[in-house]
C-alpha cells in the first residue's frame, strides 16, 4: 500500500508528496510487500525491468539496508526518458535525484542514476538513447566527497600520463557538451533539500565537519 515508502520519503527524507507519487505513479519506485523496502527500477528502451536496487524504510543506529536485487544487469540505472529533451542529469542515487526534481521542479531533462562507482549505465544510456548532446553530472558535492572528485576528475595524485580520465574528460572527449552541477548547500543533494526546508541557507566545511552554519540569517557555528 506504500505507506512506509511515503512516511520514509516524506517525514525521513524531506521529499515532497507529490515527487514521491510521481515516483510511484512511472513506476520507478514501489513498496515491497514482504520487507517494505523501497524497490527502485532500472528499465530499458523496451520498458522492460533490467536493474532493481533495494534501500530500507527504517535507519537503525545510523546503518542503512541496501542491496542490488539478484539478478540485475549493472549496464541499466533507473532513469526518466524525454526525447524533447537532449539533456541528461546524472545522479549517484534515486533519493539525490528526487530532491533535485523537488528543490529545482525539473521535470523536462532525461535523468539518470548510476547506482554504482562505475559509469556502465551511463554508455549504455547514450547509446540506447541517442538525443543526448549535454550531459550534466550531478554528483555528491566535489569539495566535501573525495569519491566525487575522483570520478569526475580522475585520481589527481597520480601523473597525467598514468591517471584514468575523470567522467568530464571521457565524455568530452566523446563530442558530449558536459556540465557539472553542485548541491547548493551540504554534501548531496538530499542533504541541500533538507537544510533548505528547515531554514540552512548557507554551509562551510573542512574535512572534519562544518566549520560554519548560517541559519535563517543568523551564524550558529
Amino acid at each position: 500500500d506504500q505507506r512506509r515508502l511515503f512516511a520514509y520519503l516524506m517525514k525521513t527524507r524531506g521529499l515532497s508528496q507529490e515527487i514521491v507519487h510521481y515516483f510511484v505513479h512511472n513506476k520507478l519506485i514501489y513498496e515491497d510487500e514482504k520487507h517494505h523496502n523501497i524497490v527502485y527500477c532500472g528499465r530499458d528502451p523496451q520498458g522492460v525491468v533490467r536493474y532493481a536496487g533495494l534501500r530500507g524504510t527504517a535507519d537503525y543506529n545510523g546503518r542503512t539496508f541496501k542491496m542490488d536485487v539478484p539478478g540485475n544487469d549493472k549496464n541499466y540505472g533507473v532513469n526518466i526518458v524525454n526525447k524533447e529533451s537532449s539533456e541528461l542529469k546524472v545522479f549517484e542515487a534515486v533519493i539525490d535525484c528526487m530532491s533535485y526534481m523537488d528543490m529545482f521542479g525539473d521535470k523536462t531533462t532525461n535523468k539518470l542514476i548510476l547506482g554504482m562507482v562505475e559509469d556502465n549505465p551511463l554508455a549504455q544510456f547514450l547509446k540506447d538513447y541517442p538525443h543526448i548532446k549535454t550531459i550534466s553530472f550531478c554528483l555528491d558535492n566535489p569539495d566535501i566527497d573525495a569519491a566525487a572528485k575522483k570520478a569526475l576528475y580522475g585520481d589527481m595524485s597520480k601523473p597525467k600520463e598514468q591517471r584514468k580520465p575523470g567522467l568530464i574528460e571521457k565524455y568530452e572527449a566523446l563530442g558530449y557538451e558536459v556540465k557539472v552541477e553542485t548541491p547548493p548547500h551540504g554534501k548531496d543533494y538530499n542533504e541541500s533539500l533538507l537544510q533548505m526546508k528547515n531554514g540552512f541557507t548557507e554551509i562551510k566545511y573542512k574535512k572534519n565537519g562544518p566549520t560554519e552554519i548560517k541559519y535563517k540569517g543568523y551564524t550558529i557555528i
